[in-house]
């Protein structure tokens, strides 16, 4: 290394890190690498001693902006701000003796914007061990950190929603967290209204777009035809879907419908801002706030029977939850339709009965606890879950929210009773995207591993001997292998496999 001169020219020269101009044909035009490369879901790139690009995957070229023939003709420092430029040269003396490095900093696109990445460089070596050049990756500083954290943070997210105590406090509160979560640069939510969604609140970091947009009818344009659909979607690139729209900075957007209440929109000013990932972890988060937006309209309607029974009204029996009241002593004075038929009784049956005869003593001497620290005005209203046993012996696990009777005193409890099977499936939805967030999160460091192992291979046959390695030694693949394609007869000849 000292025979490159890279001290010497790290201080006299400014168009690379190294003299030799000679390294430019090193790394392989070879479809199996391009392969390899394109399979990557962060930018990667090779550049030589001059500091010249030499290859690239199709993800580099879609961050940057450039045209393969511009990325041709760049310098790697015409991708940073030049306030960057002398800590990255510092970096690649480490790089070029042989040592790997990462710097986060801003990536500049074509058009100027700066977006921060995380970049990663390895040294690439020929058959003697000399550094000939270097294999650079550039990842999201928001994919790290963010969607980790969303997952993380997704349980803290529902308990956040469960105080909102109105459909637009939920709006408020989903956009805060999709906001700081994804890192997005506007969050919004539509509400329904009729059949129109009108955005309701926005959350974002850019003046030019805290605005409430206008509304959109219920199957009119991409917005309400994606939530007619009723499916979550991703649009890598609004120019490309209606070139005759001024969207103004906004390129790409995530689209989250909540059917029977609205939407959460997401959106950033770079294209292809969201990936599958991203759009599984909104789904979990819709389904989330969908329950808060239920929730809302449950509570509303519980405060609105309340009333009814404060007037001595009959409690409607066609209100969805089930409903029971007891009076002081704790019997049970009446059980709607919904309550009876979730347990496969009469109504009558349970009158007069006490809570013992469907649940276990510790349940009840839970919601004995709650009544008495709701007497006490520690809380207006107390919820507690429990499992409820059914007339033929099932177990069935609720949400019971219990308030208190009053007149002009206490006359006993009424309970509005959830069945919450349907969320616990969530829950287990959830675990499951979580397992299978952490698998891809390890196919991910196998590329990645992959990658730095291809930096000594310097033919065809030992990069596909690579290849194969790693991932047949690995806990995610049992057999991996690499062949050529004759486009003749579609035959596949292999060349190289391990497992």
């Amino acid at each position: 290394l000292v025979d490159w001169g890279v001290t010497r020219y790290m201080q006299t020269s400014g168009d690379g890190w190294f003299l030799d101009a000679e390294s430019r044909d090193r790394w392989p035009a070879d479809t199996a690498a391009d392969t390899v490369l394109d399979a990557v879901s962060d930018a990667f790139y090779i550049v030589d001693r001059r500091g010249r690009f030499v290859e690239w995957n199709d993800r580099f070229r879609e961050v940057t902006g450039y045209t393969d023939a511009e990325i041709d003709e760049l310098h790697q420092f015409d991708i940073i701000p030049d306030e960057v430029e002398s800590e990255a040269r510092r970096l690649l003396v480490a790089v070029a003796n042989g040592g790997e490095v990462t710097l986060e900093a801003p990536l500049v696109t074509a058009n100027g914007e700066r977006i921060d990445y995380e970049f990663s460089a390895s040294p690439l070596t020929d058959d003697e061990g000399r550094v000939w050049g270097m294999a650079g990756q550039a990842t999201p500083v928001r994919t790290q950190r963010d969607q980790e954290g969303l997952l993380r943070d997704i349980h803290a997210v529902s308990r956040a929603l469960l105080g909102a105590e109105s459909e637009q406090a939920v709006a408020e509160a989903a956009v805060e967290i999709v906001h700081e979560h994804f890192a997005c640069a506007s969050a919004g939510v539509r509400l329904l209204d009729g059949d129109r969604l009108a955005m309701v609140a926005v959350e974002t970091d850019d003046d030019c777009l805290d605005e409430r947009l206008p509304p959109y009818e219920v199957g009119d344009g991409f917005v309400g035809v994606a939530y007619e659909r009723g499916e979550p979607v991703v649009y890598d690139d609004l120019r490309a879907l209606d070139p005759d729209i001024d969207y103004g900075p906004i390129r790409s957007t995530m689209l989250l419908p909540i059917p029977g209440h609205g939407m959460i929109n997401l959106a950033a000013t770079e294209p292809s801002a969201f990936d599958e990932t991203d759009l599984e972890l909104g789904r979990v988060f819709a389904a989330d706030v969908e329950a808060a937006f239920e929730r809302v309209d449950r509570e509303r309607r519980l405060r609105d029977r309340k009333r009814e029974l404060e007037q001595y009204e009959t409690l409607v029996e066609t209100m969805g939850d089930g409903v029971y009241t007891t009076d002081i002593d704790g019997m049970i004075t009446m059980v709607n339709d919904a309550l009876a038929e979730m347990l496969g009784y009469d109504p009558g049956d349970l009158v007069g009965e006490t809570p013992h005869v469907v649940t276990d003593p510790d349940a009840v001497a839970r919601a004995s606890d709650l009544v008495t620290q709701m007497l006490a005005g520690e809380k207006p209203v107390a919820t507690h879950e429990t499992e409820l046993t059914t007339a033929d012996g099932r177990s069935v696990p609720v949400e019971n929210r219990l308030s208190l009777l009053r007149g002009d005193e206490f006359e006993g409890t009424v309970g509005v009773v959830r069945d919450v099977t349907e969320r616990r499936r969530r829950e287990e939805q959830l675990k499951r995207s979580h397992e299978e967030l952490t698998r891809l999160n390890r196919i991910n460091e196998l590329i990645q591993e992959t990658i730095h192992a291809l930096a000594s291979a310097a033919t065809r046959e030992e990069i596909e001997a690579t290849v194969c390695d790693r991932l047949a030694d690995s806990e995610v693949y049992r057999l991996a292998m690499t062949g050529d394609l004759h486009r003749t007869d579609g035959v596949i000849e292999p060349s190289s496999g391990a497992g």
